[in-house]
């Protein structure tokens, strides 16, 4: 131990390191990362942001930042007048930072400025990204071919019920409840931050398990700024809606600009209420065309009943300047009719007679030649049953033995001693066995 030198303690080593940061990097750094949480204390107003650099989903750098709250709210108010969003978690963010070492609080980087330029730029990037991708993987245009119905009456919307879009909709849609019939079915999601994109796939993923039930999915929000509108230029959203089996239209409430879901929707509405209107205007082409049809047939149905009543005109004519001609005419046109008739009827009547008395004597034939052939066979029948009878044998001089009540057919069944019964046509003789022979073979 006494030949160690230098030997410091752990406040001087932690002093040391920070002077030498304060000596060797007392400048300004802009330093490009990702809000991965802003921290902003209550009570403080202070805020602590985690700071992060990854390649994928893999962490290559991570510091913790500080920003005084006097300096915040001047970051934070350009940041807002020129994005038209908060600063928020999962941001892109080029900070000026200085670094800062505590003895306590270890090293930190100091927020003094944010460029709300570069965030913007990183959103345009990652929604160019999104596009090439889905262009490449040849989905772009998947949706916009499915054919879409003139009756949009059954609809699947994804929104949050709290937001304006949702409630603005929902009114334009109101107005017409008494002329026509429009079912909505609410999806609710995260229109912004973290979970937006996760909470709008799993409610596309809802409908998709109910497809059949809708004519089409409606996509709104209330508008925003760019950055509250960059989950709509992600590529799992884009491509959820590209890929999904039903017509999506978007009505995301951002005039200025065009996000990559407006791009791959079936139809893009700048306004949850051109979205809605965009719905009716279905209706009322469909309304229009009915009504054109109407007056087709009306017109169609009026030239008709014209024609035959000009027809009807000329017939009455004819009618009133010549009727003893057609009453004549048609009176030879009767008789002649009857007498035709009646010949044909009385034809018919000798025809059917000549056939019913063929076939009346035609059945009697059959019907005797058939009792004769059956007579014939039960007579045989009965002279063949009497031959076999039991009782004619026996009166042939034969007899059959009986052993226990059983007639016997093998000698071997008996044995000496044995009483057995013989029947006879006229008796019977009980006997006693003496002697068994059996048959030589």
């Amino acid at each position: 131990m006494s030949n160690i030198k230098n030997i410091l303690s752990l406040k001087e080593l932690t002093t040391l390191i920070q002077r030498t940061i304060a000596t060797d990097m007392n400048t300004l750094y802009w330093v490009k990362a990702e809000l991965v949480k802003l921290n902003c204390a209550a009570s403080s107003g202070h805020c602590y942001p985690e700071l992060v650099e990854k390649e994928g989903s893999k962490i290559n750098a991570q510091m913790r930042g500080i920003i005084w709250k006097d300096v915040y709210s001047v970051i934070s108010s350009k940041f807002k007048r020129i994005t038209h969003t908060e600063i928020a978690s999962g941001m892109q963010l080029l900070l000026q930072v200085q670094v800062t070492y505590s003895p306590i609080y270890g090293l930190s980087l100091m927020v003094m400025d944010i460029d709300p330029t570069y965030t913007t730029g990183a959103l345009a990037y990652e929604k160019r990204q999104t596009i090439d991708r889905l262009t490449e993987e040849g989905v772009m245009d998947l949706n916009k071919s499915i054919p879409m119905p003139w009756l949009l009456q059954k609809l699947a919307i994804i929104s949050a019920d709290s937001s304006k879009g949702y409630n603005d909709f929902m009114q334009t849609i109101g107005e017409y409840a008494e002329q026509y019939s429009i079912f909505t079915k609410l999806y609710n999601a995260a229109l912004q931050g973290n979970i937006a994109v996760s909470s709008q796939i799993a409610a596309f993923e809802e409908i998709k398990m109910n497809s059949d039930c809708f004519n089409a999915v409606i996509l709104i929000r209330g508008g925003g700024g760019d950055i509250d509108m960059n989950c709509y230029d992600n590529y799992e959203l884009a491509y959820e809606i590209a890929t999904f089996p039903i017509p999506v239209i978007t009505g995301i409430g951002h005039s200025t600009d065009t996000s990559v879901a407006d791009m791959v929707s079936a139809a893009q509405m700048k306004t949850p209420t051109e979205a809605a209107n965009f719905v009716l205007s279905g209706f009322a082409r469909f309304e229009e065309a009915l009504n054109t049809l109407q007056d087709n047939i009306i017109k169609f149905t009026s030239r008709q009943i014209d024609y035959f009543k000009n027809s009807l005109n000329n017939i009455a004519s004819l009618i009133i300047t010549k009727p003893s001609a057609i009453i004549a005419y048609n009176n030879n046109l009767l008789t002649r009719t009857g007498d035709d008739m009646t010949k044909y009827a009385l034809l018919k009547l000798t025809t059917y007679n000549n056939n019913l008395t063929r076939i009346v004597d035609n059945i009697s034939k059959n019907v005797t030649m058939k009792l004769n052939s059956d007579k014939i066979k039960l007579d045989n029948y009965e002279a063949a049953i009497k031959l076999l009878s039991p009782l004619n044998i026996l009166k042939r001089g034969y007899s059959i033995s009986y052993l226990n009540g059983k007639a016997i057919t093998d000698a071997n069944c008996i044995k000496e001693g044995d009483i057995i019964e013989t029947q006879l046509y006229n008796g019977k003789i009980e006997s006693k066995t003496t002697k068994i022979k059996s048959n030589e073979r």
